[in-house]
């Protein structure tokens, strides 16, 4: 689905105060509008920047904030992407395939051990 992302970056201090030079001052705010693809026109983008209607959707603070977001504070960004594009380009038979082996491979290993807590069997006494 089409969007256009807002971001309202925070001006950066200078000299020495309580943050470290460059630094951002405050959070970054992003608000997201999703756009019709089939009907969007020049006049719509134009509407959005100088009627600022951008600001009546939400503000964006979750979870995958590309800039404030927990992800990104804990430099998790690259290897949520690569990820994400793993299972974007993987065929959905190949992971079914994978999920089958590992959940066989777990079950072998349970029945196994079962089999091995069992009392061995005592061979009928000839008399």
């Amino acid at each position: 689905m089409p969007s256009l992302w807002h971001f309202k970056v925070p001006q950066a201090t200078r000299g020495a105060t309580a943050q470290a030079p460059g630094e951002a001052s405050g959070p970054t705010h992003l608000h997201i509008v999703h756009i019709n693809g089939t009907t969007v026109s020049a006049t719509d983008f134009v509407k959005l920047f100088t009627e600022k209607t951008f600001l009546e959707e939400e503000e964006y603070t979750g979870f995958l904030h590309p800039i404030d977001g927990v992800v990104a504070k804990y430099g998790l960004t690259k290897p949520l992407g690569y990820v994400m594009w793993f299972f974007g380009t993987t065929p959905s038979w190949m992971i079914m395939i994978g999920i089958s082996f590992i959940s066989r491979q777990i079950m072998s290993n349970r029945m196994n051990r079962r089999i091995a807590q069992r009392a061995p069997v005592q061979p009928p006494k000839s008399d």
